[in-house]
């Protein structure tokens, strides 16, 4: 009886952790099953692999400079597309996040038993983070999918005794990562240096880089067909990066927020415009696992969880260790992380989704720090009290997992939709002012109108007649022409029958942007040139008309 009891005190965290898993799961699949609204989803996740098809191939398209981004998960999001469900494409990214929770499962489970395995799985797929990204049509998970595939592959090496083909499945796993955003390169270059310096130290050096150059070809391979296409288009092949000899593709997006003065560092507008004191900017790399939030840049536009700094510092913490292949992957493991984060702190204002490639590695160290917490210096069983004390932290630190998933349910709304409350078409105009604004133009604009938009923040996906948004054409219009006749003639001439506003942000750029004269010349504009076709909120479309040929 007795030994009963025992096991099953065992398996029930085991069991627990599986059914979480899986409730988790089913709830990650409600919430994706409304239409897509995020943004980077309507600027060109999906709106670039529409037009390939509307197109019917790949071509060039200049006034979106995403389009020149390497986009191996922007190509799987054809294939929902062709088959009329943009919805289906927020599954096809959510794939990538249950594909990193499995693999981060099956590592642990062979490293520590299949409680921690699964253990492990939930904390990754419970990260507000990971919750945000599974139901929208990013490419971040894929990123973060192929970035710890490729470090679990060199671990593999590691523990091999360096067989080559765990280095070579690293390296084409880094050029997977290479392939689905820029991010990617940043993981090139730290795994190709962990290639090179976590090799057999009886090696010569020769030989070590040698190891290091088969990464990086293997990479570089898998990652070229990126760099052909784009020097084919005489772009820069490792775009948005920039080679002295390749000419600029000229950004016409305009963003929503308030551009940064030229010149301003990341540092020095937090300082400025954040009120910032020097210690909160330098602590930024510790605050991003606290202080998160979504939608707030000032807050990192994302949020993740403490247990993610916690627990690996406990793997870490100096001891008695018995296992130089564990230790080598867990130093492997946080050297990547740390600089990682350092890169993305320097180089950038900084945003949660900028450390994805790390949301794997830290959650394979926070379970290393658990089972080490759990265990102490032994290996065998846990004491009890020790597996009931972390028990009891990890299950405080879930509780805010928890409480974002409610809140995101609250947000979203799915069984509004799919109990047939809310129609797409309402879904849609309820969190996107400008959507009722685009439908009316897709219903009543002949086929080859066109439209320029001023501070739509470059979201076309549901835009179906030809829109471009670019503030700098509007803007070279009015300062090139000498009255509201030359203004409205110069934009016909650019191709442009209509003309689509947000209000506010406009406002802003005239009072920011105009003299008095070019005041006058835009209100003589509006007056005899714009004929207002429909309105939602700040948007409004207009017709221009009386404007020549």
């Amino acid at each position: 009886m007795e030994t009963a009891l025992k096991e099953n005190r065992r398996f029930f965290p085991t069991f627990a952790a599986a059914g979480l898993l899986a409730a988790w799961t089913i709830c990650l699949i409600l919430l994706a099953a409304v239409p897509p609204v995020s943004r980077d989803a309507l600027t060109h996740h999906l709106l670039v692999p529409r037009l390939y098809l509307e197109h019917g191939g790949m071509y060039q398209i200049p006034h979106i400079p995403f389009s020149y981004y390497p986009m191996n998960l922007d190509l799987l999001y054809l294939v929902p597309l062709a088959l009329g469900s943009d919805i289906g494409a927020k599954y096809v990214h959510m794939a990538f996040g249950l594909l990193t929770a499995a693999l981060i499962g099956f590592h642990l489970r062979r490293r520590l038993g299949l409680g921690w395995g699964l253990l492990g799985a939930l904390l990754f797929l419970t990260l507000p983070v990971v919750v945000k990204l599974s139901i929208t049509v990013y490419v971040d998970l894929g990123l973060v999918f192929f970035s710890t595939a490729a470090l679990l592959a060199l671990v593999r090496w590691l523990e091999s005794g360096h067989r080559p083909r765990h280095l070579i499945a690293a390296g084409i796993w880094c050029g997977l990562a290479m392939g689905t955003k820029p991010n990617g390169m940043v993981v090139f270059v730290l795994t190709a240096l962990a290639a090179a310096f976590m090799g057999n130290r009886r090696w010569p050096s020769i030989k070590t880089v040698g190891w290091a150059l088969a990464f990086a070809l293997a990479a570089l391979i898998v990652f070229s067909p990126w760099m052909v296409r784009n020097l084919h288009w005489n772009v820069s092949p490792i775009y948005p990066l920039q080679l002295p000899q390749w000419p600029k593709v000229e950004d016409q997006a305009s963003d929503e927020a308030e551009p940064r003065p030229v010149g301003i560092n990341h540092f020095i507008y937090r300082h400025l415009a954040l009120g910032e004191s020097g210690w909160r900017i330098a602590a930024i790399p510790l605050r991003v696992f606290f202080e998160g939030r979504d939608d707030d840049p000032r807050y990192f536009d994302g949020r993740l969880n403490p247990y993610l700094l916690i627990f690996p510092l406990a793997a870490l913490w100096p001891g008695r260790r018995r296992d130089p292949v564990r230790d080598r992957e867990i130093y492997l493991l946080a050297g990547f992380s740390f600089c990682y984060l350092m890169i993305a702190f320097f180089g950038t204002d900084m945003r949660v989704r900028y450390l994805a490639p790390i949301y794997g590695a830290l959650t394979i160290l926070s379970v290393y720090g658990m089972a080490r917490l759990a265990r102490g210096q032994e290996e065998g069983a846990a004491p009890a009290w020790r597996r009931l004390a972390v028990g009891g932290l990890v299950a405080l630190l879930l509780v805010p997992n928890a409480v974002y998933l409610s809140g995101l349910f609250q947000r979203v709304r799915p069984l509004d939709y799919l109990g047939g409350g809310v129609d797409r078409d309402a879904y849609l105009a309820r969190h996107l002012a400008e959507y009722p604004v685009l439908r009316h133009a897709n219903a009543n604009l002949a086929p080859d109108a066109r439209i320029l938009a001023l501070y739509l923040g470059n979201r076309l996906y549901y835009s179906r007649r030809h829109t471009v948004d670019a503030i700098g054409i509007f803007a070279r219009a009015m300062q090139a022409a000498d009255d509201a006749d030359g203004v409205c003639h110069r934009l016909r001439q650019a191709g442009f029958t209509h003309l689509m506003v947000r209000h506010d942000l406009f406002a802003n750029w005239v009072e920011n942007n105009c003299d008095e004269a070019c005041r006058q010349r835009l209100g003589e504009f509006a007056r005899h040139h714009l004929k207002p076709l429909h309105r939602n909120g700040p948007y409004e479309l207009f017709e221009m008309t009386g404007c020549g040929g």
